[in-house]
């Protein structure tokens, strides 16, 4: 069993993956530098390819692992799937799917390419009964105060202050109704394939939110620039949020703008804590104007 926290040398993964697959040859290390994962790619029996993760923190293990058990079996062919899973190394096998990120290509400025993933999106929140959840905005406050604690070298008074305001709001409010969200849902992880087809990748930080939040991450980055994106967004979503629903964006932005700053600075990526720090005062800025998410 690999220590929590700790992730054996890559052969030890590759050797796994050789004894489940039959044969197993690394293409490329797909990780990403932060280092809370190891992401490889493989060529198995007959050339198919393979993708072999395996989460530094047993948390994140479990929660992709759910994702991929539970969740992801709705998108079908449009998500990788479960080969196998290994407890003793927090590793995944995953089905490795065609096509390339949308990010930094032309297909991440076309209006079609965010209509799908926001149908794919909505396949994947009704892939599982919504469901109350009284305690969830007790458990976002006490896990912003964790991220507080650690940001006032960081982020003024009053911005700290306004996070836990609107993240406060939601105590006041009827229980939140939550879904199965992919939570990182930005270009990076659609896979564009050479027919025009979509697919969602990296399920790590799956877990059950408000269905606006999967809205989160591509809503702060594209809107602001590119309205029509967003838009084409929750037409293919087919749903427009509500009053209440852009309430429940503002304590997730919020959220995210906050503990983006911390988490960025610890894992040495300022660009990151940048852009956290942007989503706050921005949501700050449209909060002074007296507007809400649909008019940013």
């Amino acid at each position: 069993m690999v220590p929590d926290g700790r992730s054996p040398a890559p052969g030890v993964l590759l050797d796994r993956c050789a004894r489940v697959l039959g044969h197993a040859e690394l293409v490329a290390d797909r990780s990403a530098s932060h280092g809370e994962a190891v992401v490889l790619e493989l060529a198995g029996p007959r050339g198919v390819r393979w993708i072999a993760k395996h989460a530094r923190r047993e948390k994140k293990y479990r929660q992709e692992l759910t994702a991929y058990v539970e969740w992801v079996p709705a998108l079908g062919a449009a998500a990788p799937a479960l080969h196998s899973a290994h407890d003793d190394l927090r590793l995944l096998v995953l089905s490795r799917l065609p096509g390339r990120p949308v990010e930094g290509t032309p297909a991440e400025r076309e209006p079609e390419v965010h209509r799908q993933a926001g149908a794919l999106t909505r396949r994947l929140h009704d892939g599982a009964t919504p469901r109350a959840d009284a305690a969830f905005a007790g458990d976002l406050a006490r896990r912003l105060e964790r991220y507080a604690a650690r940001a006032e070298s960081l982020l003024t008074g009053e911005e700290i202050a306004f996070a836990r305001a609107r993240v406060a709001a939601l105590a006041a409010r009827p229980p939140v109704t939550t879904v199965p969200c992919h939570l990182d849902n930005q270009p990076r992880n659609w896979l564009a394939d050479e027919h025009g087809g979509l697919s969602l990748i990296d399920f790590g930080n799956a877990a059950r939110r408000p269905w606006i939040w999967d809205l989160a991450s591509l809503w702060l980055r594209v809107r602001p620039g590119a309205p029509a994106l967003a838009d084409a967004f929750l037409a293919g979503y087919g749903r427009v949020p509500t009053d209440d629903d852009w309430l429940e964006f503002e304590s997730c932005a919020a959220f995210l703008g906050l503990s983006t700053v911390v988490w960025a600075a610890e894992h040495g990526d300022p660009r990151f804590a940048q852009e956290g720090r942007r989503w706050l005062r921005d949501l700050m800025a449209a909060r002074g104007r007296g507007v809400t998410g649909e008019c940013w």
